[in-house]
């Protein structure tokens, strides 16, 4: 029960901090030179900087795009051969990329931490019911 909401509350602060991500990166993108997100280029385009009426959901792509990259070893992206929706320029995208990284990277090190704490409270129980129901 425990277990569940704690995941719960886990995928939640991962959602949440992708919305809070897209919006401060729409922000700076719009209201200052800081920060520019461009669409990958393709065959139809040469890759252009991304219109404000795409923006917003390109940046929550974009930011969602990152929370699964974050995830270690499985590599899904390059299996799956897919591309971040934008790409970003300036050094203030980097380091606002970083930081949304590292709440990711936390809060999953928070996960396993929890999980593994469950785990040695579910094994010590039934040793201390079968200890007890002895003596």
């Amino acid at each position: 029960m425990f277990a569940e909401i704690f995941v719960q509350q886990s995928l939640l602060i991962v959602l949440i901090a992708i919305l809070l991500m897209a919006t401060i990166s729409n922000i700076l993108h719009s209201q200052t030179e800081l920060v520019k997100y461009i669409l990958p280029a393709n065959k139809a385009n040469i890759g252009h900087e991304a219109p404000p009426e795409e923006l917003t959901s390109k940046l929550l792509d974009y930011y969602g795009w990152h929370a699964i990259d974050a995830i270690p070893v499985l590599d899904i992206w390059k299996i799956f051969k897919v591309e971040p929706p934008l790409t970003s320029e300036g050094v203030l995208s980097g380091f606002l990329v970083l930081f949304f990284r590292v709440i990711i990277v936390a809060q999953s090190i928070s996960l396993v931490r929890e999980g593994l704490v469950l785990r040695k409270q579910s094994l010590e129980q039934p040793l201390a019911k079968s200890e007890s129901e002895g003596v």
